[in-house]
């Protein structure tokens, strides 16, 4: 038994009385030289809510008390829940939230049962853990006192400033304000403005509100930087020694118009055996960015890149990610290379992972590659000598489509909507972009190269992170049947043991009818999150025992990592066992930080491209527009657009019934006339509103 564990054990027997730490440490004979070491372990049971300190700065172990841990969800009223995994929350009213902020880490304790069921009503005991340092807001002034209301609405205690805090900024500018004193049940928050963003009418000024929001950066610290400065832009040729030397094959890229981080490359050849030779070469990012040093440590911290509409927040500095590091064409780069061997039935037969050092042929984009593919002349006579090799790629991508249909893998293709914006970032309008048949060629590449990695490494048995993506819960698979069966749609087999082919079945049975929407949408909210784990548990969604993200380490960080450890192993043959030891924390924790990452920056790019649409929607505010009813909540329908902008209509402004919804049948009811609305029915809507604040736009019917 540790000294954590002793302490916590004493602490939590039946015949402990609550007592000083100072007490605890002389009933437990601490030595004095070890009171500190003894102080530290009692610092972080207290943060782990293992146990509370009183007023009167006696110890209590929270589970004798029935105190639980948790994270507490703030509403916009006041009013709030406090959160525990796979529990019932708990309600807590706005006089017992103890001033607590939202995703504040808390102590709380049940006192009542609502109503039948498991529903509980709590309050908070302790605040263990702010989560908001600072605060993005709006600058106010009333009676004489500036205060800064924030962006996010859950965060509804308003943050006075003094006079000689504000920093310069003028009532009504955004502004990020630091914390100097949380709210108590008895005080107001305080803080200080420590940097003007600017008016919100500035689409500058909007993303920068976001980034705060999010604690996203653009600018990377001193020593990161001096890092990067220190990495020399051209490549001598004792980097090439041990590597396979590629320079001399044709090889592309192929990305969006604007990318800048071009990470991957392909050829694909096709043997006199009939089989075809794919080739992914992969940025070796690993080769400047060192474990350990100041851009290693950045990098992880970051997580990923984060591609807010307009602007890019990379995750390393530009000299790498745009720079040596990028596969431009005619330069020589370093690469990690895998060949891999298909036959015709999309089978890989053979494979080959090693360094390399390549130089692209040519840097070609998807509309490039979609144009050659539609048979357009003057696409086919510019890129005449790669022709042959688009064929070649055409062809093996289809092969590996259809054997990805086979095993049941799940095709989620929903539309996005991009934002074109002009020269002073102002937003000239909306489109719909969808995938075009040269971006399912690359998908098809990446997926076949990360699946090989990582059942490579997987039988190898050496530490790796792979991307999992675990079955979903039998509760939500049927809750998704309630749904299907009013389309008349039976899930076929057991729900305890749902396979990927059943649900990809239904999503193609559905296609191009009116409610695949709702369907797609529906299932999608049946599944987990995909992850990043240490563990090899499979990926549910794509119907792959092995799968991990070897293929843009660039912008992501477990690429990066598991480059490292490939190398290494190509390098030694093998991975020692005190190496190993060294390795599975890093991973471990590699994983869970990338996993976080992940969902705070899709979080923060969802938002952003919200609060865009909302601001270029508000020179529409009254004009007319026909669009579909995509889907509903308990108040109202949404309404989406052609170009994709999606609208609420409010059941409560509906003037010619009273309409409530229906969740078995999804659809909306009038009351008196019987009126129904349902998914995908057309109608005709006038724009009400547009809050450019928290990017939400209201429509009302014609």
């Amino acid at each position: 038994m540790d000294k954590k564990e002793k302490i916590l054990g004493f602490i939590n027997d039946d015949i402990y009385t609550p007592m000083k730490a100072e007490e605890i440490a002389l009933l437990l004979s601490v030595p004095k030289e070890e009171y500190d070491i003894f102080s530290d372990i009692i610092n972080e049971l207290i943060l782990e809510g293992n146990i509370i300190k009183t007023k009167r700065g006696k110890l209590v172990s929270c589970k004798k008390m029935g105190y639980i841990t948790c994270t507490y969800r703030a509403n916009p009223k006041g009013y709030g829940f406090a959160l525990q995994e796979n529990e019932e929350d708990i309600f807590i009213s706005k006089n017992d939230s103890w001033g607590a902020m939202n995703g504040d880490t808390v102590v709380a304790e049940v006192y009542e049962k609502l109503g039948e069921g498991n529903l509980r009503e709590g309050r908070i005991v302790r605040i263990l853990k702010r989560a908001n340092k600072t605060v993005v807001g709006t600058l106010y002034k009333r009676s004489g006192l500036f205060y800064a209301e924030a962006d996010n609405e859950h965060i509804w205690q308003h943050i006075y400033i003094k006079k000689k805090n504000t920093g310069g900024a003028l009532k009504g500018q955004k502004v990020l304000v630091k914390i100097l004193k949380y709210p108590t049940d008895k005080e107001k928050a305080q803080g200080e403005i420590i940097s003007v963003l600017g008016w919100q009418e500035s689409n500058d000024t909007k993303l920068l509100s976001v980034m705060y929001s999010f604690g996203l950066e653009s600018d990377f610290p001193r020593k990161v930087m001096s890092e990067a400065e220190s990495i020399p832009l051209s490549l001598s040729e004792e980097r090439f020694i041990g590597r396979t030397d590629l320079r001399r094959q044709t090889v592309i890229t192929i990305d969006g118009e604007d990318a800048k981080d071009l990470d991957d490359a392909v050829s694909v050849t096709k043997l006199e055996n009939g089989n075809y030779l794919l080739s992914v070469h992969i940025a070796d990012v690993s080769g400047y960015v060192k474990e350990g040093s100041a851009l290693d440590k950045e990098a992880l911290k970051r997580g990923t890149s984060v591609y807010l509409p307009g602007k890019t927040l990379p995750m390393l500095p530009p000299r790498l990610s745009n720079g040596i590091c990028s596969l431009t064409p005619g330069s020589p780069r370093l690469a990690l290379s895998v060949d891999m061997e298909f036959n015709n039935k999309g089978e890989l037969v053979y494979h080959n992972i090693y360094e390399s050092v390549i130089s692209t042929t040519e840097r070609m984009t998807y509309n490039s590659v979609q144009k050659i593919i539609d048979g357009n002349d003057g696409e086919i006579k510019k890129y005449k000598k790669l022709v042959p090799l688009i064929i070649n790629m055409r062809e093996l991508a289809g092969l590996l489509r259809i054997r990805r249909e086979k095993d049941g893998f799940i095709d989620f293709d929903f539309p996005e909507a991009k934002i074109d914006f002009d020269d002073k970032m102002n937003v000239r309008g909306v489109f719909k972009y969808e995938n075009t048949e040269a971006n399912g060629i690359i998908e098809e590449f990446m997926l076949a190269a990360n699946n090989c990695v990582a059942e490579h490494f997987f039988r190898l048995g050496v530490p790796f992170i792979y991307r999992v993506h675990e079955n979903p819960e039998t509760e939500k698979i049927m809750a998704l049947e309630q749904l299907l069966l009013y389309f008349k749609i039976k899930i076929k087999g057991s729900l305890n043991d749902i396979k990927p082919k059943t649900l990809s079945d239904i999503l193609k049975n559905v296609k191009g009818k009116p409610y695949e929407a709702v369907i797609a949408e529906a299932m999608l909210r049946s599944m987990k999150k995909a992850r990043y784990s240490a563990d090899c548990i499979g990926h549910f969604g794509l119907s792959m025992k092995y799968y991990c993200h070897f293929t843009s380490p660039i912008r992501r960080y477990p690429d990066l990592i598991i480059h490292r450890i490939i190398k290494e192993y190509i390098k030694n043959g093998t991975i020692n066992e005190q190496r190993e030891k060294q390795l599975i924390p890093i991973v471990t924790a590699a994983a869970k930080q990338s996993s976080e990452r992940e969902i705070n920056a899709a979080e923060a790019e969802r938002t952003a491209v919200k609060i865009m649409i909302a601001g270029y929607m508000k020179q529409y505010i009254g004009y007319e527009f026909t669009g579909i009813v995509s889907s509903f909540t308990g108040f109202g329908m949404f309404i989406q657009l052609p170009n994709l902008v999606e609208g609420l209509v409010r059941f409560a402004d509906i003037e010619d019934d009273y309409y409530s919804f229906d969740e078995n049948t999804m659809t909306a009811h009038g009351e008196k006339s019987g009126k129904k609305y349902f998914i995908g029915q057309t109608v005709k809507v006038v724009v009400a509103k547009s809050n450019d604040l928290n990017g939400e736009i209201d429509f009302a019917l014609v």
